[in-house]
């Protein structure tokens, strides 16, 4: 009778999700080996899923590193020259004007991304035996796989790597529009460094009249409103210690 009994396998979120989703390098991985009859060939196939997951790694990398580049790439349409010649004024209201718009895509990016992690992570929590560790670490392979590079075949998730690779654009030419604007703002500091230096020197100038040390050295004479506001605080202390010293007597 126990022959007969049929044994119920137990499926693990990341088995459900593999029967779901396939990924652009899981045949690196996957591929379907001969079951290993010696010790020499255990050892072959294990030096042979090494490289496979070399090969993974080093693709991700160049993929990543590729997101990285076109962040940071400066492309014509937000050149510099865009924002050259005009006041600074104009240059400052639109720094914030762009700081403003990459904030509002981050916050998209991270809205979109946990929206798409959801399930992922309610999965791991749910899976017996997976710490916390575990599961953010399951969760983060999703990310890079599915929704980060197109290893998604479910067509939400497709359309959400979609989204992902849009609003990532959009950052990247922000952040280069933003670079232009500093490239603007440094130019206006160099064109008008004398302006500059000559605000700094009045502002020299004002800290040390209002110091006090000008008067000290007799090198001014001393400001008669704020003499007679020292003149009235001191007063005000004196006759407060007087005061208290009436009190004092009282009590006695």
């Amino acid at each position: 009778m126990s022959d007969n009994k049929k044994t119920r396998r137990f499926v693990t979120p990341n088995d459900e999700v593999k029967e779901m989703l396939s990924g652009k390098f899981d045949g690196l991985l996957e591929q379907t080996v001969v079951k290993p009859e010696t010790e020499a060939s255990q050892k072959l196939q294990q030096m042979e899923k090494t490289s496979a997951q070399k090969i993974k790694e080093s693709l991700t990398n160049k993929i990543e590193t590729l997101l990285d580049l076109q962040e940071k790439t400066f492309t014509g349409k937000y050149a510099a020259s865009k924002y050259l010649g005009k006041s600074i004024s104009d240059i400052m209201t639109e720094e914030r004007r762009v700081n403003n718009y990459i904030q509002e895509i981050e916050e998209r990016l991270n809205s979109l991304t946990e929206e798409f992690l959801a399930p992922y992570r309610k999965a791991g929590n749910k899976t017996f035996g997976w710490n916390e560790e575990r599961v953010e670490i399951y969760v983060e392979n999703m990310k890079q796989r599915n929704l980060i590079r197109s290893g998604a075949t479910d067509p939400k998730e497709i359309e959400a790597h979609k989204k992902y690779m849009e609003l990532k654009e959009e950052l990247a030419q922000a952040k280069a529009e933003k670079n232009a604007i500093e490239v603007a703002k440094s130019d206006y500091k160099e064109q008008n460094k004398d302006l500059i230096q000559e605000v700094r020197e009045r502002n020299r100038v004002k800290d040390l009249e209002k110091s006090g040390l000008l008067e000290e050295m007799g090198l001014a004479e001393p400001d008669p409103v704020k003499t007679e506001e020292e003149s009235k605080e001191t007063e005000e202390k004196t006759t407060e210690s007087e005061e208290q010293t009436d009190e004092s007597n009282i009590s006695e």
